[in-house]
């Protein structure tokens, strides 16, 4: 009995990737090899070392302080800007809230880093200027004969930002701790 005679056209599948096999691994090889010593690889890529563990506390600490006015800002911004009760009643719940940020940024203590001081002055300064608008804006509210236009009160509430507090916190050492701190994930 013969075998019946193949024909050209039909290989056997071994034969047809034999070739294609090679090619994959000369071309994957080849190209391992394509840098010389000539070609500049670049900057090095640089791990930032993690701040002390000191450091991070206080920047967490920070950003922690600011927790309660940021929550009470974002749900008084949900106040009927025509509702002078309503937004009277949101702009002293506020105020409450800025006071808790007071008593915590007190207890933040002294900046374990030279630049922290100048970080703890410059978000104070815009957390006061807050702070004093805010007054205004409720005294307005509260003024007998209603003096103050409520949408101009509720403006109040977009003076102070977390974007304020980001600014403040872009300093080299600062800015570190931030990153590691978990309690300033708002301000990364």
């Amino acid at each position: 009995m013969t075998r019946p005679a193949r024909s050209p056209y039909r290989r056997p599948w071994r034969s047809r990737w034999i070739p294609v096999l090679l090619a994959v691994l000369a071309a994957a090889t080849l190209g391992g090899c394509a840098t010389t010593d000539d070609e500049d690889p670049g900057p090095p890529i640089s791990v930032p070392s993690a701040p002390r563990p000191i450091t991070v506390e206080w920047a967490g600490n920070l950003c922690s302080a600011f927790r309660p006015t940021f929550e009470a800002i974002e749900t008084a911004s949900a106040a009927d800007a025509q509702d002078r009760q309503a937004l009277l009643a949101r702009l002293e719940s506020v105020a409450d809230a800025v006071r808790e940020t007071d008593t915590a940024l007190t207890s933040v203590g002294a900046a374990p880093v030279e630049e922290g001081q100048p970080v703890i002055e410059r978000v104070g300064a815009r957390f006061e200027d807050f702070r004093a608008a805010l007054d205004v804006a409720i005294a307005s509210l509260r003024a007998p004969g209603g003096t103050g236009v409520p949408a101009d009160a509720a403006l109040v509430l977009t003076t102070f930002t977390r974007q304020d507090v980001v600014e403040a916190l872009a300093v080299d050492d600062v800015q570190e701790a931030v990153a590691f701190a978990p309690a300033c994930t708002a301000y990364r």
